[in-house]
């Protein structure tokens, strides 16, 4: 595997999409971005899971699910072969860097898949159902405390 595409003839003029080569890998990466999504959704959706992101959260330490989904979007796409960007250039191995611009888009489309299951279909589990209802009490209740804190001048 080469760190950038090997392209055989890199002149603009010879270029030309080989549209079924390139729906079938965008069809491959729709599949691995659900794949990938639906592989994590019981890890992210655990108790074990909920109590360390409510640990992080409180830390100030953010959301460790994108670098995640991207390592394993990584792996997959290596162990796949996948490679976009070979496909589109036409070359005639995949590449490393190729491989990685693919994984960000598979971990991307599991980031969209998961807003599709979890905020348009409703599914989710009812213990991350319970942390995202904890979450926005916890943002209510620092907003009032905030209002609290600073009423609005009164106009003279």
């Amino acid at each position: 595997m080469n760190l950038f595409p090997a392209l055989e003839d890199n002149r603009p003029d010879l270029f030309a999409l080989q549209w079924d080569a390139v729906f079938e890998t965008a069809a491959a990466i729709v599949l691995l971005s659900m794949i990938v999504e639906r592989f994590l959704a019981p890890v992210f959706e655990s108790d074990f899971y909920i109590k360390k992101q409510r640990a992080w959260d409180a830390q100030g330490q953010g959301n460790f699910k994108v670098p995640i989904a991207f390592a394993l979007s990584v792996v997959t796409c290596l162990a796949t072969g996948i490679d976009i960007l070979a496909v589109i250039g036409q070359a005639p191995s995949p590449s490393y860097f190729g491989t990685i611009i693919s994984a960000g888009v598979v971990a991307g489309g599991s980031k969209g898949s998961i807003k599709l299951f979890r905020d348009i279909l409703g599914f989710k589990s009812s213990a991350y159902r319970q942390y995202q209802e904890d979450k926005e009490v916890e943002t209510q209740a620092k907003l009032t405390n905030r209002a609290l804190q600073n009423p609005p001048a009164a106009n003279s």
